[in-house]
């Protein structure tokens, strides 16, 4: 196609403004106000603030782009709303806006490639307004359009049905194992513990506090960035889900540290590593266990590290920590006023879990292993059909704006361009 524009062309792009926080309030009876893309919603963004006095106004229909990381987040206004300076809102004029909705999302990896910044990425109003729009035939453009509506639509559900499945399976592994953790393998009688978190456990069992069982470390470096590659070590900083859901340690730093901060932080085989500091309770109490190929490296002051009693199997532990038996206690433990939850070695001594004889732990855990090796197999399975869909329907929608779909002959073109591709 040869009659494409610049997207300043064919819309108005309004930059987000930032007014003086003493106008911004939370949201009652006043006007919507979003600073940014953390207001976003699968369609359309869940104001929380309002300002009267925005000075930059989107109006209901304009495209919401968040040109703050992440950039390119994509949103539609439902309603009159005050921007802040990490969104631009695109208002079509000589353009079908349900067309520029598919097309911004083709953009993404052009706007990352011009981002810039040190502390987060960022785009401006002009280099979004100088983008390549290829077709500005709005007949054509709204044929584009209902095309992607009915495909994605199509895609998304089958996307949709993947993740109910995920969901579902995660849900039945949590289940079982906390069942397999309060009422063991042995089909022992239950007796009435007294403690609302965990209200019944085998007769032999006991319930404790954590610091009964961990021993607590909070010395956690994060030590300076070196000038040369010698004297210097690993530091880890944070735990991932992996697809099996574990946990996996992820982007170790390279720090110059003092030998006092070494003996403090050096990482053994067996100890566990939580997190303790986030922004969100939602990633409070992420754990893993060390193995031999972390062992020996250090760990950052946002995690801390637990090394097991006598009493208490490594592995055991995992189990426990990485089960809603005890995340339910660290979200509630960890919540703070600030809105930033921060667990410390106090809180997690305090949280009580059941504990069998090492014998049995040692028959959970190996049943654990088993049982849950199935339902993470099948998770991995839907994760991976979840990441295929996504790319097929990333593939559909840049065919299809960029020119590489033929409207008059409908989807089957897409599907000749993507011939032979691995989706």
């Amino acid at each position: 196609m040869t009659d494409g524009k610049r997207l300043k062309a064919v819309a108005q792009l309004i930059a987000g403004q930032s007014p003086s926080s003493d106008d911004v309030h939370d949201l009652e009876d006043g006007m919507p106000f979003i600073q940014g893309n953390a207001e976003f919603g699968s369609r359309h963004p869940t104001p929380r603030l309002e300002c009267d006095v925005a000075q930059k106004v989107a109006n209901p229909g304009d495209l919401l782009l968040s040109v703050r990381a992440p950039v390119g987040a994509l949103n539609t206004a439902n309603q009159r709303i005050g921007i802040g300076r990490g969104v631009c809102a695109i208002r079509a004029i000589a353009s079908d806006g349900r067309y520029l909705w598919w097309w911004l999302h083709s953009q993404a990896g052009e706007l990352e490639a011009v981002a810039t910044g040190t502390t987060f990425k960022a785009v401006s109003t002009g280099q979004v307004g100088n983008l390549w729009v290829p077709t500005t035939d709005t007949a054509q453009q709204r044929l584009i359009a209902a095309i992607l509506d009915r495909e994605t639509a199509q895609i998304d559900a089958m996307i949709d049905a993947q993740q109910r499945l995920v969901d579902a399976l995660r849900e039945r592994r949590q289940a079982a194992t906390a069942r397999t953790m309060t009422e063991g393998l042995l089909g022992d009688a239950l007796r009435s513990t007294g403690i609302d978190q965990i209200p019944t456990v085998p007769s032999g069992w006991d319930v404790v506090p954590l610091k009964r069982c961990l021993v607590r470390n909070d010395g956690g470096v994060w030590g300076e960035d070196p000038d040369s590659g010698s004297d210097t070590f690993f530091v880890l900083r944070s735990t991932e889900q992996t697809a099996d859901g574990r946990w996996r340690i992820d982007a170790p730093a390279e720090r110059v540290l003092s030998a006092k901060e070494r003996r403090a932080s050096r990482l053994t085989v067996g100890d566990l590593l939580v997190t303790k500091s986030s922004g969100s309770s939602l990633h409070i109490g992420k754990t893993t266990i060390v193995d031999e190929q972390v062992a020996g490296m250090s760990f950052s002051n946002f995690m801390q590290r637990l090394t097991p009693s006598d009493g208490l199997l490594p592995a055991f532990a995992w189990y426990l920590l990485n089960n809603h038996l005890v995340r339910q206690q660290f979200d509630i433990l960890s919540r703070s006023v600030t809105g930033l939850a921060n667990l410390t070695g106090g809180i997690i001594g305090e949280v009580v879990v059941p504990l069998p004889p090492v014998s049995e732990q040692a028959h959970i855990v190996d049943y654990l292993d088993r049982a849950t090796s199935q339902t993470d197999a099948m998770v991995a399975g839907a994760e991976s059909s979840i990441s295929l869909l996504r790319e097929r329907r990333a593939a559909v929608v840049t065919a299809a704006v960029t020119g590489r779909l033929d409207p008059r002959t409908g989807v089957e073109r897409v599907d000749e361009v993507l011939e032979g591709a691995s989706l």
